[in-house]
């Protein structure tokens, strides 16, 4: 009886999260337009090449080959796929690209709180947890990730931050394989949303780890310390097959595009004062202005409430202070890495470079103020925490509603995504484009095979996502253009032997001799031994995790069957 209490408890919290979620996601939901700001309708055209991909059969979508008018883009051998994965899951689902790209969004944002509720409920109780759930949900930088920078995967990433915390404590205080299993998955899921946020957040929390270590009870601390590494470790082994090609074949694009000119990290340093004081906006293209770095005044008073009520609350909840001083540490740090006096650190770490915009650090920084703020409720009266909670629910919403629209919506055709992505091109700075490519080809060819030099008959054409068979007349000895950009993986069998692809072209496409006479030519994308290495590591660990999962399910139904037996 009291466990269902409980969870009818936890249900009402959800709920107010969800109603919460609809109301930030109300310009969602227009019928065929997608709201048009920052890089969501990047983010839309990423999701019809996922879409398509699955469509021809390559569930990774490294290449996408309709875009740019069907001289490909390795979209998804960089950029993190996760949020894509559902968006594709729900257009298939729904039958409507546009919906499952909305809907999309909506799911990030509402599991976002209910993540942080979960995790906060551990140190504030059900009431505190949810104000922390609504203080995240309506923190301004969170608002500003999608409607103003359009931010899709780095929302997706938001879920994973108190998720992965939350399985590192409940890991730490009760290990077992169902808890490493959660930790496992949460730090894959967190891996595959954002590469950026990954980069910053696995430090904090492997601080977290090594501040359990120090404090507080703990059954066996060798045991739990090492479980928890290691489910970390595991969840980076699945999902190795996307950052490890990520990070080792970057040599083959324009990767130093996401660091110079506008994307220097130099330009994007925020002042302190912006942290409490800053208009809002949609100008995402002035450094360091044009929309607000705010931290949240709800948030901020929140915080500085419980701090005040600190040492009143030490003696009987030592734990959650202690917790809420770390997560302020932990957010003071964020805040030093966001403003200028930081920048010897950014230039001694080449990897931070490829953050970009010191101010994404706000993401950590919302995160803990948002946590710290459900604190306030620790009040020991019942009512007057509830009737607290109220009132500071409808003030953090009240504070952000207003500014949950972007400033202009686009229509969009969701109904051919193959012929949608033919006529787009991706809308970033070209970061990914294959090292070949000095100058973009002028030629819109009706079909992907064709001669540079000689002259050839194509007589039989078989096209199936990234494998392409022909049968090919050849006149002469003649160059054959196939027309995509080359990048690794391509290859070319004319008769059944694989040929040399020559790439020294401007336009960095496909070609390759053909002899006179008749001939089969089958072109197609596979793959290279760093991807085939990362995709041995990511079964590996998926075998574990299915080992470990078989053993959870054992020592459950070991445990279960010992207690029948007492009981009989």
């Amino acid at each position: 009886m009291k466990m269902d209490v409980s969870c009818s408890k936890d249900v009402i919290c959800f709920i107010i999260i969800l109603i919460c979620t609809c109301l930030i996601s109300i310009p969602l939901f227009h019928g065929a337009i997608i709201p048009d700001q920052g890089d969501l309708y990047c983010a839309f055209i990423k999701l019809n090449a996922m879409y398509q991909s699955w469509v021809y059969g390559s569930w990774t979508g490294r290449w996408v080959p309709d875009i740019f008018y069907g001289y490909g883009y390795p979209i998804f051998n960089y950029y993190p796929p996760l949020f894509f994965y559902l968006g594709a899951v729900l257009g298939f689902l729904l039958g409507n690209i546009v919906l499952a790209f909305n809907m999309a969004i909506f799911l990030c944002l509402f599991f976002s709180g209910v993540a942080m509720y979960l995790f906060a409920r551990e140190f504030w109780g059900r009431c505190g947890a949810l104000l922390s759930a609504v203080l995240y949900l309506f923190a301004p930088f969170h608002i500003v990730q999608l409607y103003v920078l359009g931010w899709c995967a780095q929302l997706l990433a938001l879920i994973f931050f108190p998720l992965v915390l939350w399985g590192v404590y409940r890991l730490h205080h009760s290990p077992s394989w169902a808890r490493g299993i959660f930790l496992a998955v949460s730090v894959a899921g967190l891996s595959l949303s954002h590469n950026c946020q990954t980069m910053l957040f696995l430090p904090v929390v492997f601080v977290y780890m090594v501040y359990l270590e120090f404090t507080g009870p703990c059954p066996n601390r060798p045991v739990s310390f090492a479980s928890k590494v290691g489910a970390m470790f595991l969840g980076l082994g699945i999902s190795a097959y996307f950052w490890v090609p990520a990070m080792l074949e970057k040599k083959d694009i324009y990767i130093e595009k996401c660091i110079t000119g506008w994307f220097d990290f130099h330009a994007h340093y925020i002042k302190l004062s912006q942290l409490f004081f800053s208009p809002w906006g949609y100008d995402v293209s002035t450094p360091g202005q044009g929309f607000s770095f705010q931290i949240g005044w709800p948030h901020l008073i929140c915080c500085l409430t419980f701090l005040l009520m600190a040492p009143w609350l030490w003696k009987e909840k030592k734990e959650s202070v202690r917790m809420a001083v770390f997560s302020l540490l932990i957010a003071g740090c964020a805040v030093f890495m966001a403003l200028k006096p930081s920048v010897l650190i950014w230039e001694h770490i080449p990897l931070l470079w490829y953050v970009q915009f010191p101010w994404r650090f706000l993401t950590i920084i919302s995160f803990f103020f948002s946590f710290v703020g459900g604190g306030v409720l620790l009040i020991q009266h019942r009512k007057c925490r509830f009737i607290l909670g109220g009132l500071l629910v409808i003030v953090s919403v009240l504070g952000t509603i207003q500014h949950c629209h972007p400033m202009q919506f686009a229509v969009v055709n969701g109904k051919d995504p193959a012929k949608f992505l033919y006529e787009s091109t991706p809308l970033d700075n070209m970061e990914l484009l294959p090292i070949g490519v000095q100058k973009m080809c002028p030629l819109r060819p009706g079909q992907k095979l064709g001669y540079w030099k000689g002259k050839i008959d194509i007589f039989n054409e078989k096209v199936t996502g990234g494998d392409h068979h022909y049968g090919v007349l050849a006149y002469e000895p003649t160059l054959a253009v196939f027309y995509s950009f080359y990048f690794p993986g391509w290859e070319v069998y004319v008769d059944g032997q694989k040929v040399d692809i020559i790439t020294d072209n401007i336009y960095g496409l496909i070609m390759f001799p053909l002899a006179p006479g008749t001939h089969t030519v089958w072109v197609h994308f596979s793959s290279t031994p760093v991807r085939d290495m990362a995709g041995m590591v990511s079964d590996a660990s998926v075998f574990i995790l299915l080992v470990l999962m078989g053993l959870s399910v054992f020592g459950r139904y070991k445990k279960a069957l010992s207690r029948g037996i007492k009981n009989s």
